[in-house]
């Protein structure tokens, strides 16, 4: 751990919202001896337990952040008079425990979209257009490569990041929803650089294909279909690429379309009137 990682660049503790405010509730007696002796020395003890975090302080570490300042107030009880003048203090910290939780959480999320930013991503679309191998290969500062920096940002461990840990990193640090329409505009940008361009050629390529083909960054066939069908399939029928074209809109054939696809399919076989018909019978 750097020097820089432990005092995270100057960020400022959240801590000092909460003494500003007890503060104001001591007389000017109480105040003088409180704010010019015993904060000092609660100052350079707090900094000292922040020193044996990286800063900011990593969500998934912020309880035992917690727990290492109520060991300090309790190792400095008699130099900090916990127990007589700096008591509202005292108390006032653990008191805002949840606050300073929330702030100490942004204080991170806000570091990890400027490393994000360094890498040219500023929004959920950015992230999902660079993808899940580029993330995981990608070396993100002091947290490492891809995997590690998921971990610590959804405060998980993770043994990979697929779309939906991209989806999740998103949601964490507060990107915007892609709208149902600048979804399907991927759907359909993913699908036409594999030739797929409306409802026909979908069908042309077949479920084989579907299932088999790579739709990065969505993944396989199964994976893409429950990206657009919002539902898990088993496998990929035709039922199921007539539900994918609907979803993404692809228009349907009329009638007499349909019915000449039916004929070509017959005339494969070698049926092209009433009569081969008949003779190939039942």
């Amino acid at each position: 751990m750097t020097d820089t990682e432990k005092q995270g660049g100057g960020i400022g503790r959240p801590e000092d919202e909460v003494l500003t405010k007890v503060l104001a509730r001591y007389s000017s007696e109480e105040l003088s001896i409180v704010s010019g002796i015993l904060v000092p020395h609660f100052r350079e003890r707090l900094a000292e337990v922040y020193a044996q975090f990286n800063q900011p302080v990593v969500p998934g570490e912020i309880d035992n952040l917690f727990a290492s300042i109520d060991r300090m107030l309790e190792e400095n009880g008699v130099l900090l008079d916990v127990d007589g003048l700096f008591k509202p203090v005292a108390d006032g910290i653990r008191a805002a425990r949840d606050e300073i939780s929330k702030a100490l959480r942004e204080q991170f999320y806000q570091h990890c979209r400027e490393i994000l930013a360094g890498h040219g991503v500023v929004d959920r679309q950015g992230l999902l257009d660079k993808g899940s191998v580029w993330f995981a290969r990608a070396d993100f500062s002091q947290y490492g490569k891809g995997n590690a920096f998921a971990g610590k940002i959804l405060g998980k461990v993770s043994r990979g990041v697929y779309i939906v840990d991209l989806n999740g990193i998103a949601d964490v640090l507060g990107f915007d929803k892609l709208s149902m329409e600048a979804e399907l505009r991927k759907y359909h940008k993913v699908l036409a650089e594999h030739g797929v361009a409306n409802r026909q050629s979908l069908f042309e390529k077949g479920v084989e294909w579907f299932s088999e083909t790579d739709f990065s960054p969505y993944g396989k066939g199964k994976a893409f279909a429950r990206r657009i069908l919002g539902k898990s399939l088993k496998y990929i029928k035709i039922l199921a690429l007539e539900q994918i074209a609907d979803a993404l809109g692809f228009e349907k054939p009329s009638r007499e379309e349909e019915l000449q696809k039916y004929r070509e399919v017959l005339a494969s076989h070698g049926i092209t009137d009433r009569q081969s018909l008949l003779k190939k019978g039942t």
